[in-house]
């Protein structure tokens, strides 16, 4: 089982996550795989442990993300946010790999 993990902090306002509602407050991120196709965004309640740390019993939720490839290769992990209106989506980056959902500011 595969994760990547990464913080977020003092988010200041609360958050529609992919299908999961993220009140505002401070996060740790890990986007975990299923299969080979398939993995979910969890957002833990535990922030400053290190990927090897997770603590399933203080998970807030989980939602889809959806995986696809890119032509060029990210050498360095990279959490992106591309921003629109009212929200956005969030963007797990690395070599060729492009894990992704929408989030909305409430």
């Amino acid at each position: 089982m595969a994760f990547v993990t990464a913080a977020i902090t003092d988010t200041d306002a609360d958050l529609v996550v992919g299908e999961l509602v993220v009140p505002n407050g401070q996060y740790s991120l890990f986007a975990k795989r299923l299969d080979d196709k398939k993995w979910r965004l969890i957002v833990n309640e535990q922030v400053g442990q290190e990927g090897t740390e997770y603590d399933a019993t203080r998970d807030l939720g989980s939602t889809p993300l959806a995986w696809e490839t890119k032509n060029d290769s990210t050498e360095q992990f990279t959490i992106g946010i591309v921003g629109t209106g009212g929200g956005g989506e969030l963007q797990f980056i690395w070599g060729v790999n492009v894990l992704k959902t929408k989030f909305e500011v409430q």
